[in-house]
Protein backbone atom coordinates (compact mmCIF):
# COMPACT_ATOMS: atom_id res chain seq x y z
CA UNK A 1 0.00 0.00 0.00
CA UNK A 2 1.13 3.43 -0.80
CA UNK A 3 0.15 6.68 0.16
CA UNK A 4 2.83 8.96 -1.55
CA UNK A 5 2.33 8.27 -5.47
CA UNK A 6 3.91 5.07 -5.23
CA UNK A 7 7.24 6.70 -3.86
CA UNK A 8 7.08 3.89 -1.12
CA UNK A 9 5.17 0.62 -0.28
CA UNK A 10 4.62 -0.90 3.15
CA UNK A 11 3.13 -4.51 3.55
CA UNK A 12 -0.37 -5.43 4.48
CA UNK A 13 -0.72 -8.84 6.01
CA UNK A 14 -4.30 -10.50 5.25
CA UNK A 15 -3.29 -13.96 5.84
CA UNK A 16 -5.48 -13.97 9.54
CA UNK A 17 -8.68 -12.56 7.70
CA UNK A 18 -11.70 -15.31 7.41
CA UNK A 19 -11.13 -17.55 4.59
CA UNK A 20 -8.02 -16.79 2.84
CA UNK A 21 -6.23 -19.06 1.26
CA UNK A 22 -2.39 -19.11 1.20
CA UNK A 23 -2.38 -21.18 -2.13
CA UNK A 24 -4.76 -19.07 -4.11
CA UNK A 25 -4.36 -15.66 -6.03
CA UNK A 26 -5.62 -12.85 -5.69
CA UNK A 27 -6.87 -11.52 -9.29
CA UNK A 28 -9.79 -8.80 -8.32
CA UNK A 29 -8.45 -5.38 -6.73
CA UNK A 30 -11.04 -2.21 -6.88
CA UNK A 31 -11.90 1.00 -5.35
CA UNK A 32 -14.84 3.29 -5.19
CA UNK A 33 -12.40 6.57 -5.25
CA UNK A 34 -14.27 7.77 -1.93
CA UNK A 35 -11.92 5.78 0.61
CA UNK A 36 -13.90 1.91 0.23
CA UNK A 37 -11.80 -0.70 -1.43
CA UNK A 38 -12.46 -4.47 -2.45
CA UNK A 39 -10.65 -7.26 -3.18
CA UNK A 40 -11.81 -10.97 -4.26
CA UNK A 41 -9.76 -14.41 -3.52
CA UNK A 42 -11.67 -17.97 -4.51
CA UNK A 43 -15.23 -17.08 -3.94
CA UNK A 44 -14.33 -14.87 -1.45
CA UNK A 45 -14.85 -10.79 -1.13
CA UNK A 46 -12.99 -8.67 1.26
CA UNK A 47 -13.47 -4.86 2.35
CA UNK A 48 -11.68 -2.25 3.56
CA UNK A 49 -13.34 1.20 4.50
CA UNK A 50 -9.97 3.07 5.43
CA UNK A 51 -8.14 3.39 1.74
CA UNK A 52 -6.62 -0.17 2.15
CA UNK A 53 -4.87 -0.10 5.24
CA UNK A 54 -7.17 -2.62 7.35
CA UNK A 55 -8.95 -5.19 5.86
CA UNK A 56 -11.98 -7.61 6.20
CA UNK A 57 -13.93 -10.35 5.30
CA UNK A 58 -16.95 -9.28 3.74
CA UNK A 59 -18.88 -11.99 2.09
CA UNK A 60 -19.19 -15.06 -0.38
CA UNK A 61 -21.78 -13.02 -2.19
CA UNK A 62 -22.55 -16.01 -4.82
CA UNK A 63 -22.32 -18.61 -1.97
CA UNK A 64 -20.20 -22.22 -2.75
CA UNK A 65 -21.33 -21.73 -6.21
CA UNK A 66 -18.19 -18.98 -6.93
CA UNK A 67 -15.09 -21.13 -7.84
CA UNK A 68 -13.11 -18.03 -8.12
CA UNK A 69 -13.77 -14.00 -8.47
CA UNK A 70 -12.09 -12.89 -11.75
CA UNK A 71 -12.32 -8.88 -11.58
CA UNK A 72 -13.90 -6.29 -9.96
CA UNK A 73 -15.33 -2.94 -11.07
CA UNK A 74 -17.06 -0.08 -9.57
CA UNK A 75 -19.63 1.89 -11.14
CA UNK A 76 -22.98 3.85 -11.39
CA UNK A 77 -22.46 3.79 -6.99
CA UNK A 78 -22.44 -0.06 -8.08
CA UNK A 79 -19.71 -2.87 -7.34
CA UNK A 80 -20.08 -5.62 -9.88
CA UNK A 81 -17.69 -9.02 -9.53
CA UNK A 82 -16.89 -11.01 -11.83
CA UNK A 83 -16.62 -15.04 -11.20
CA UNK A 84 -16.44 -18.16 -13.07
CA UNK A 85 -18.91 -20.95 -11.55
CA UNK A 86 -18.10 -24.03 -9.52
CA UNK A 87 -17.09 -26.78 -11.25
CA UNK A 88 -19.61 -29.42 -9.86
CA UNK A 89 -22.90 -30.72 -9.57
CA UNK A 90 -25.10 -29.56 -12.75
CA UNK A 91 -22.70 -26.07 -12.86
CA UNK A 92 -20.53 -25.79 -15.96
CA UNK A 93 -17.34 -23.34 -16.17
CA UNK A 94 -19.54 -20.26 -17.22
CA UNK A 95 -18.65 -16.77 -16.02
CA UNK A 96 -21.28 -14.75 -13.80
CA UNK A 97 -21.95 -11.67 -13.09
CA UNK A 98 -23.09 -10.21 -9.59
CA UNK A 99 -23.97 -6.61 -8.08
CA UNK A 100 -24.59 -4.79 -4.62
CA UNK A 101 -25.63 -1.39 -4.56
CA UNK A 102 -22.53 0.45 -2.71
CA UNK A 103 -22.80 0.83 0.75
CA UNK A 104 -21.04 0.10 4.52
CA UNK A 105 -19.75 -3.04 4.82
CA UNK A 106 -23.08 -3.78 7.36
CA UNK A 107 -25.36 -3.13 4.14
CA UNK A 108 -23.11 -5.82 1.64
CA UNK A 109 -22.06 -8.49 4.20
CA UNK A 110 -24.98 -11.02 3.59
CA UNK A 111 -25.90 -12.69 0.43
CA UNK A 112 -29.28 -11.32 0.57
CA UNK A 113 -27.31 -8.17 0.33
CA UNK A 114 -26.44 -8.70 -3.95
CA UNK A 115 -27.91 -9.81 -6.88
CA UNK A 116 -28.95 -12.75 -8.46
CA UNK A 117 -26.26 -13.84 -10.44
CA UNK A 118 -26.31 -13.33 -14.30
CA UNK A 119 -24.72 -15.80 -16.63
CA UNK A 120 -23.11 -14.31 -19.36
CA UNK A 121 -24.27 -16.01 -21.91
CA UNK A 122 -26.23 -15.06 -25.12
CA UNK A 123 -28.89 -15.92 -27.92
CA UNK A 124 -26.84 -14.21 -30.47
CA UNK A 125 -22.75 -13.89 -31.43
CA UNK A 126 -21.75 -11.75 -34.22
CA UNK A 127 -18.42 -11.30 -35.73
CA UNK A 128 -17.35 -7.56 -35.88
CA UNK A 129 -18.60 -6.20 -38.64
CA UNK A 130 -22.01 -7.41 -36.39
CA UNK A 131 -22.46 -10.36 -38.53
CA UNK A 132 -24.06 -13.64 -36.88
CA UNK A 133 -21.66 -16.71 -36.19
CA UNK A 134 -23.97 -18.64 -34.20
CA UNK A 135 -27.44 -18.62 -32.64
CA UNK A 136 -26.20 -19.12 -28.86
CA UNK A 137 -23.15 -18.85 -26.80
CA UNK A 138 -21.35 -18.14 -23.56
CA UNK A 139 -18.42 -16.40 -22.14
CA UNK A 140 -15.70 -19.43 -20.56
CA UNK A 141 -14.78 -18.64 -17.03
CA UNK A 142 -11.62 -19.67 -16.90
CA UNK A 143 -11.00 -17.40 -19.51
CA UNK A 144 -13.06 -14.11 -18.38
CA UNK A 145 -10.58 -12.28 -16.25
CA UNK A 146 -11.32 -8.80 -17.59
CA UNK A 147 -13.47 -5.90 -16.95
CA UNK A 148 -13.93 -2.22 -18.06
CA UNK A 149 -16.48 0.13 -16.72
CA UNK A 150 -17.91 3.77 -16.90
CA UNK A 151 -21.54 5.20 -16.31
CA UNK A 152 -22.86 2.26 -15.29
CA UNK A 153 -22.27 0.30 -18.68
CA UNK A 154 -19.59 -2.91 -18.09
CA UNK A 155 -17.91 -4.75 -21.01
CA UNK A 156 -16.31 -8.32 -19.65
CA UNK A 157 -13.57 -9.51 -21.84
CA UNK A 158 -12.99 -13.68 -22.56
CA UNK A 159 -9.18 -13.46 -22.87
CA UNK A 160 -8.88 -16.35 -25.40
CA UNK A 161 -7.05 -16.96 -28.74
CA UNK A 162 -8.08 -14.82 -31.58
CA UNK A 163 -6.85 -17.23 -33.64
CA UNK A 164 -9.86 -19.56 -32.90
CA UNK A 165 -12.28 -16.86 -32.24
CA UNK A 166 -11.92 -17.10 -28.95
CA UNK A 167 -11.16 -13.55 -27.78
CA UNK A 168 -15.02 -12.06 -27.09
CA UNK A 169 -16.59 -9.46 -25.16
CA UNK A 170 -20.18 -9.04 -23.57
CA UNK A 171 -21.87 -5.81 -22.21
CA UNK A 172 -24.08 -5.43 -19.60
CA UNK A 173 -25.77 -2.47 -17.81
CA UNK A 174 -25.31 -2.37 -14.08
CA UNK A 175 -27.71 -0.19 -11.34
CA UNK A 176 -27.42 -1.80 -7.85
CA UNK A 177 -28.95 -5.53 -7.44
CA UNK A 178 -30.16 -5.09 -11.21
CA UNK A 179 -27.54 -6.34 -13.58
CA UNK A 180 -29.30 -6.58 -17.58
CA UNK A 181 -26.68 -8.14 -19.80
CA UNK A 182 -26.75 -7.77 -23.98
CA UNK A 183 -28.24 -11.03 -25.76
CA UNK A 184 -25.19 -10.36 -28.33
CA UNK A 185 -21.23 -11.74 -27.53
CA UNK A 186 -18.65 -9.81 -29.82
CA UNK A 187 -16.03 -11.83 -31.69
CA UNK A 188 -13.13 -9.46 -31.35
CA UNK A 189 -10.84 -8.20 -34.62
CA UNK A 190 -7.55 -9.47 -33.39
CA UNK A 191 -5.47 -11.60 -36.00
CA UNK A 192 -3.06 -12.88 -33.89
CA UNK A 193 -2.74 -14.15 -30.29
CA UNK A 194 -5.05 -13.28 -26.80
CA UNK A 195 -7.21 -10.28 -25.96
CA UNK A 196 -5.80 -9.50 -22.85
CA UNK A 197 -6.87 -6.29 -21.46
CA UNK A 198 -9.55 -3.78 -21.38
CA UNK A 199 -10.03 -0.04 -20.50
CA UNK A 200 -12.56 3.08 -21.47
CA UNK A 201 -12.96 6.10 -20.38
CA UNK A 202 -16.99 6.22 -20.76
CA UNK A 203 -16.81 6.92 -24.49
CA UNK A 204 -13.90 4.52 -26.54
CA UNK A 205 -13.21 1.37 -25.08
CA UNK A 206 -10.18 -0.37 -26.23
CA UNK A 207 -8.94 -3.68 -26.06
CA UNK A 208 -5.90 -5.08 -26.22
CA UNK A 209 -3.67 -8.39 -27.24
CA UNK A 210 -0.52 -10.25 -28.37
CA UNK A 211 0.74 -9.32 -31.51
CA UNK A 212 1.88 -11.59 -34.38
CA UNK A 213 4.30 -14.37 -34.14
CA UNK A 214 5.74 -13.80 -37.62
CA UNK A 215 9.16 -11.82 -37.17
CA UNK A 216 8.85 -8.84 -40.13
CA UNK A 217 10.39 -9.05 -43.17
Amino acid sequence: RSTDGAASFSAIDIAGLTGIANNIHIYALASSGTGDWMIGQGPNLYFSSDDGASWAFLVAPAGTDAHRIRDIVYTNNTWVVLYDAYLSGSLSDDAYLITCPASTAANMDDTSDWGTPVQLSAANQVDADGNSTATASHLDGSLSKRMAAAGGRVVVLQCGSATNDMAKVQAADVSGKTCTVENTITILPLSEGDGNCIATDGITWLVGGDGGSTSPA
